[in-house]
């Protein structure tokens, strides 16, 4: 859970590569190496998609071959939608639920990251019981696969409030049907003074903590810098600039 903005899907494309790699991009252990990984943008097109992509990898040193045959990725133009609010209320689109169990066995997927949850059904958000069941069958295709699932989702606006597991915008069900949130925060003021970053700086950093830790010990936030990386495709004058 994050507000716009924030760097989620920067932090996805991080994980995404550091668990397809098997690399500790983000100080975090891969357990058990490499993974096969499914990350599905729901709001980006190819073109930035590859951008993130590579310089992600150029950033952290990596080439295709490190992560070859083991990330997947699907853009916005590849819509999915697994519920749908009708008349006679919601409709879970079975066919669309089985579609995906297929292909995550197909491809032997260990970790499907779905950018944004919003993105996915055409339910009523802030409807407990709709995305209740909406996040059980989520929890049904990760079980039925042995398959880890990420859900990104916004949070609400919180006025300059830090997030927390209660801030996801819509429904608290998805919140308490899920076995963690991963909240995202920029630093704030006082944090910034601690440290000895400018305030010009501070929003470059974001803390990354889970608020809900069912079945496992608290662990201490983690903090991560956004930079911008230039890719090498503007010629002479430069390319593009994507944070990473």
């Amino acid at each position: 859970i994050a507000p716009g903005g924030t760097g989620k899907s920067a932090l996805m494309v991080a994980a995404a590569l550091s668990l397809a790699s098997g690399r500790e991009l983000l100080g975090k252990t891969v357990w058990g190496g490499p993974k096969r990984v499914w990350l599905w943008n729901l709001e980006d097109d190819r073109d930035e998609l590859a951008r993130q992509i590579i310089a992600c990898s150029q950033h952290h040193g990596l080439s295709e071959q490190d992560y070859a045959g083991r990330l997947f990725v699907n853009d916005a133009k590849s819509p999915l939608c697994t519920a749908t609010k009708g008349r006679e209320g919601l409709t879970i689109h079975e066919p669309v639920n089985a579609a995906l169990v297929a292909e995550i066995h197909a491809r032997k997927i260990d970790v499907l990251i779905i950018d944004p949850f919003v993105s996915s059904h055409r339910a009523e958000e802030n409807d407990n019981g709709q995305i209740n069941a909406i996040a059980e069958r989520w929890a049904n295709i990760a079980r039925e696969t042995n398959c880890s699932i990420i859900l990104v989702h916004h949070s609400r606006k919180l006025g300059g409030q830090q997030v927390d597991a209660e801030a996801a915008r819509g429904a608290s069900a998805l919140g308490n049907a899920s076995r963690s949130v991963i909240v995202l925060n920029r630093m704030e003021k006082p944090e910034a003074t601690r440290f000895g970053v400018s305030d010009e700086d501070r929003r470059r950093y974001i803390r990354v903590s889970n608020d809900k830790t069912n079945r496992a010990p608290a662990g201490e936030a983690d903090w991560y810098r956004l930079i911008p990386v230039r890719l090498a495709n503007g010629g002479p004058e430069g390319g593009d600039s994507v944070g990473v």
